[in-house]
């Protein structure tokens, strides 16, 4: 806390940001560490009011909350190094990756918390809405923090084989064209021939070696064009690393319309429904390269929206879709996380009705209510998703990654 004091009127100049290490400690209690469970608890809340009082100071404020690490904190409490090595081989064992952490491994989580990419994401509590970076024992829960200093091996995709849904424009579109500027061969997939077509040339344009993308015109809600893709996928490059769940659908509703069930199903075939079968399907490939999933959300899968229950079930569940296949997946070597973005600039609004003038006076609006003064761009949402698919991530799995500029917890 005093340090913090001492430290703003510093860190408003540099328009800097403060990452506190916590611990899931804070998250859940533990018979006999009340005392240490009580003082990462009040860190974690101490974050959350940081994040939303400094936002406007150009502060972004972000907690790590780590599970067991391989380091001397257990000797400190009076272990010896024999019982401490059988403690952590013991847990090592009932974590889906089939290992405590290192040092490293929350290293890299400071040091994307505390770059420029992650400039969108700020102070996100821990609660059922899961709002931390959160090292867990059965899954991990990435939320609202700092940035990231790139490191040279951080985003180096050379040879990775990259699918993403959705990626004929907004999160998707740009998603691809950074894992082909970090040398991925890249597998783009919508319902829209020329919009592929263009998002084709900027992955060519800016891959280091040239590579062109696969582009398969498909209908993620058909399971014909999901097997389609996989199959195609596989046929060019015989291998897949990362599928990117990217492809949704947004639809304003009431229970009181006469065609809920039509617009449910709608939906949920898009934003679940295809979730699972391309999961289903990149199993047996991921498992052969231990690649990961990643999934995008949205806060509404976290808070509840009037008139969007559909959008917010979908979304919801898919969440929960992404912690079970964690646990499921880990010991295959599988990883399986989700982003969580707030509102991002993208055409998602117009898609759902709105004229672009309204959708610029939507996003005017939300930005003076966000603690860092903006909304999302697919950039930030793309910084978070190439984080969790590098090997800097390794620790990470069944983790909710929010990235809202402070949104869940703005008043």
């Amino acid at each position: 806390v005093y340090l913090t004091h001492l430290s703003v009127e510093h860190l408003e100049k540099t328009k800097g940001n403060i990452i506190n290490i916590s611990s899931v400690a804070g998250l859940k209690p533990s018979t006999g560490g009340y005392l240490y469970s009580m003082s990462k608890c009040a860190l974690d809340m101490f974050t959350q009011c940081l994040a939303l009082e400094l936002g406007p100071k150009g502060i972004r404020v972000n907690a790590i909350n780590p599970a067991a690490v391989r380091t001397n904190f257990l000797q400190v409490l009076g272990f010896t190094k024999e019982k401490c090595e059988e403690l952590y081989t013991e847990m090592g064992g009932k974590y889906p990756v089939g290992r405590v952490g290192e040092s490293i491994d929350i290293a890299n989580a400071i040091l994307f918390l505390a770059s420029d990419e992650a400039s969108f994401v700020t102070g996100i509590k821990n609660d059922s809405k899961c709002t931390y970076i959160v090292f867990l024992q059965t899954f991990t829960w990435l939320r609202d923090t700092g940035s990231k200093i790139i490191m040279s091996t951080s985003k180096n995709f050379a040879n990775k084989v990259v699918l993403i849904t959705g990626s004929s424009g907004g999160i998707g579109a740009q998603t691809a064209v950074e894992f082909a500027r970090y040398g991925a061969q890249v597998v783009i997939t919508g319902r829209n021939a020329d919009n592929l077509s263009e998002v084709a040339k900027q992955c060519a344009a800016v891959s280091p070696k040239g590579l062109k993308p696969l582009e398969v015109l498909a209908d993620v809600s058909k399971d014909v064009d999901c097997k389609r893709l996989i199959d195609s996928t596989i046929s060019a490059f015989k291998r897949l690393d990362i599928l990117v769940n990217n492809a949704g659908k947004g639809v304003m509703s009431s229970i009181n319309d006469t065609d809920i069930l039509d617009k449910y199903r709608e939906i949920m075939d898009t934003n679940l429904r295809s979730v699972i079968y391309l999961t289903h399907l990149s199993v047996e490939h991921l498992e052969k390269t231990k690649g990961n999933i990643i999934n995008i959300s949205s806060v509404f899968g976290l808070s509840p929206s009037v008139r969007g229950s559909l959008y917010c079930m979908s979304k919801c569940a898919l969440d929960m879709f992404t912690k079970c296949m964690a646990l499921e997946l880990g010991p295959k070597g599988i990883r399986v996380n989700a982003v969580n973005p707030a509102a991002v600039r993208t055409n998602f609004l117009q898609a759902v009705g709105l004229t672009k003038e309204q959708s610029e006076g939507f996003y005017s609006r939300l930005s003076g209510k966000y603690p860092i003064g903006r909304v999302g761009e697919s950039i930030d949402i793309a910084n978070a998703i190439l984080f969790l698919a590098s090997d800097e991530a390794s620790f990470v799995t069944g983790v909710n990654f929010v990235s809202d500029g402070g949104n869940l917890n703005a008043p």
